[in-house]
């Protein structure tokens, strides 16, 4: 099987608190990694990511999401939901976030493991 993996950006702010954690309001720009079998067009991946991810999220105050802690791990289930929803769900292989150079975090049910 043939993978093809296109990266995104998008850009948005978010603050933990928790026991470890009390970092004020800051943001990212993400880098957003959706991999697909090449039974889709490259051209409806786009169209789709835009319209379930980018749009909805880009350039946000992810605290406005009704997420309380808006961390990565959590962000990339969320774009990994809307997306198994959408007409990627038997196309998907992976959905990825990199966060910072240090952070990365790929969802739970991608088909990647840690260090693919």
């Amino acid at each position: 099987m043939t993978v093809i993996t296109r990266r995104f950006r998008l850009r948005g702010v978010h603050f933990l608190y928790d026991l470890k954690h009390d970092e004020p309001k800051h943001g990212h720009e993400y880098e957003l990694q959706v991999s697909i079998k090449t039974d889709i067009p490259r051209s409806a991946l786009e169209e789709i990511v835009k319209t379930e991810i980018l749009e909805k999220w880009d350039k946000k105050d992810f605290m406005t999401k009704g997420i309380s802690q808006a961390s990565g791990e959590i962000l990339v289930e969320e774009f990994d939901k809307a997306l198994r929803t959408s007409e990627l769900r038997n196309s998907l292989v992976a959905v990825v976030l990199k966060e910072t150079r240090k952070n990365r975090f790929i969802s739970s049910e991608s088909q990647l493991s840690c260090c693919d």
